[in-house]
């Protein structure tokens, strides 16, 4: 959750971070101006009893962020279910434009999607995702996204 807020946690509330990707290389870490939200649609749902992810989004300039956790727990490991679900481009407040570059960190994956175009992931138990969402910009007759240091988790907050 600290690569989505701009709050810090203490380092030993998360012994398997991987510290580096958090951090620029001058150590100063790499997180957005203000607090995470939940999106409209996870407002009135509760994450830890529904087959549903918490999706919690924020801000870098013309970037967004978007967190994707898998919050469901259960005492019986045959109860450990992965849940598929869905987000879009649209998910993260006000960003602008009509087509997007979406980077999946965990997944390394790149996709290119539509304002409201629905991406599906699917996460094991108590796992979580990063995409980071960059509007795609017509540079003469391409088009070009940035997402600023991509082995960083808010490589976007170093732009």
């Amino acid at each position: 959750m600290r690569v989505v807020s701009y709050r810090l946690v203490e380092d030993s509330a998360c012994p398997r971070t991987d510290h580096g990707r958090l951090r620029h290389r001058d150590w100063q870490v790499l997180r957005c101006p203000s607090p995470a939200r939940p999106t409209r649609d996870r407002l009135f749902t509760d994450c830890s009893r529904e087959a549903r992810l918490l999706k919690a989004s924020n801000r870098n300039g013309m970037f967004g962020v978007l967190g994707l956790f898998h919050c469901r727990w259960s005492e019986e490991p045959a109860e450990r279910i992965a849940i598929e679900d869905r987000f879009c481009p649209d998910d993260v407040p006000e960003m602008e434009g009509e087509q997007f570059a979406v980077y999946l960190h965990f997944a390394d994956r790149l996709l290119v999607l539509r304002k409201r175009e629905k991406c599906v992931v699917k996460l094991d138990s108590m796992k979580a995702e990063v995409a980071t969402i960059s509007p795609l910009v017509k540079c003469g007759g391409t088009r070009v996204a940035t997402f600023g240091l991509l082995d960083k988790f808010n490589g976007s907050a170093a732009i």
